[in-house]
């Protein structure tokens, strides 16, 4: 969850204040995070039935992780939404598989008296999650973004007035603010400098998504190998077999 809300901040960032695309265009990307699990929705049903919960979570994670590292690869000043297709994609179909399966396994690796706990310890992970995501990749890009804009103003050609306007904006608003100014002003002679560190911040903020994502799906495949390769027993001490709850 961590990944995939710090994913869609970054893109938000990146296709809004970076590249100043419209309203429209920014809304396509969000189309390729968010409509594709509605869409998925029947098929991660039967998924949940035929695989092993650990091999879609798995896959789902995987497959966040390898959308934001193609993401983090991008260039800023590419503005054609068709490169977005496919890493937005791989996310959006990640976390289709992702939060489709991740409550069933929560209920499913515990005893059957603790699923309401564990449902309910998933749910609040998921918020703080959501919440970490765009807090912390927006520190990361940001920070990342002013060291490098103001480290490329004090070696800059610019005359002593846009430099010293740059570093007003820079101290008042950061990057964003400085990327944003009007191009005849000042200050507007840096932001050329102040894109190229957006766009340096906000792919490192991609490459802490998808290594959050990575390390989840290595999280998923070691605590659950003991668990289900002890569920896989016929039966148990007492003679009585565990009933597996399959929820989707």
């Amino acid at each position: 969850m961590f990944s995939f809300l710090g994913t869609a901040y970054a893109v938000s960032i990146r296709l809004g204040p970076i590249q100043h695309q419209t309203p429209l265009r920014t809304a396509f990307a969000f189309l390729l995070l968010n409509g594709i699990t509605p869409v998925l929705t029947p098929l991660t049903s039967r998924l949940l039935h035929r695989l092993p919960a650990r091999a879609l979570l798995t896959g789902g994670l995987a497959l966040i992780a390898a959308g934001d590292f193609l993401a983090a690869g991008l260039d800023a000043a590419d503005r054609d939404l068709t490169s977005l297709i496919l890493p937005l994609g791989l996310v959006g179909v990640g976390f289709a598989f992702t939060v489709s399966s991740i409550t069933a396994t929560a209920v499913n690796t515990v005893p059957l008296p603790l699923a309401g706990m564990a449902s309910a310890a998933t749910n609040l992970l998921r918020d703080f999650g959501f919440t970490l995501g765009p807090a912390v990749i927006g520190a990361v890009a940001l920070s990342q973004a002013a060291s490098r804009v103001t480290s490329a103003l004090t070696t800059s050609p610019l005359n002593a007035q846009s430099r010293a306007a740059a570093h007003e904006v820079l101290k008042e608003g950061g990057p964003l603010a400085l990327n944003s100014v009007p191009a005849a002003s000042p200050p507007g002679a840096a932001r050329a400098y102040a894109f190229d560190a957006l766009g340096h911040g906000y792919a490192i903020g991609f490459v802490v998504c998808g290594s959050a994502a990575l390390f989840s799906a290595l999280l998923v495949v070691t605590a659950l190998r003991g668990r289900e390769a002890a569920e896989s027993a016929p039966r148990a001490e007492d003679g009585t077999q565990r009933t597996v709850l399959t929820t989707g």
